[in-house]
């Protein structure tokens, strides 16, 4: 009885009324969504992204290369089979 008065009394109020329907409510909110295991996968995850974030442009700037040199390959065979150049042999010669 004495805890029903107590909380009619700071619900007739009306800033803390609203302050323990907030603290309720955020209480409830933690404990159904976990924020700190979504704050320990979040950290742990953007940790991770940083350190492989060398590697991953390590292998960005390999198929880079990789064909930027394909490409160089087909424009000199384009450019060895052209009519102005030889005619041709050099192509049948790589083959």
């Amino acid at each position: 009885m004495a805890n029903s008065q107590v909380m009619g009394t700071l619900n007739s109020m009306p800033g803390i009324g609203n302050f323990l329907s907030f603290c309720r409510i955020a209480a409830y909110y933690s404990k159904r969504f976990n924020l700190f295991q979504l704050i320990l996968f979040n950290v742990t995850n953007t940790v991770r992204e940083l350190l492989t974030f060398n590697h991953k442009l390590k292998v960005a700037r390999y198929n880079v290369n990789r064909l930027r040199y394909r490409l160089n390959q087909m424009e000199s065979l384009i450019d060895s089979n052209s009519a102005d150049y030889g005619l041709g042999r050099k192509i049948n010669h790589l083959r």
